[in-house]
């Protein structure tokens, strides 16, 4: 892997999740809220 795509990949935007409940927002994909349970979203940026 060239070191350009290695500086892409890292600095490259992910997306960040947001519960529907109690509006906590986060970078790892889950299936629900690691605070209160609910299901969450990706945020919009």
């Amino acid at each position: 892997m060239s070191i350009r795509q290695q500086l892409r990949e890292r600095f490259e935007p992910r997306p960040t999740y947001e519960c529907g409940l109690c509006g906590l927002t986060f970078d790892d994909e889950r299936q629900n809220c690691p605070a209160c349970g609910y299901g969450v979203r990706e945020a919009s940026r």
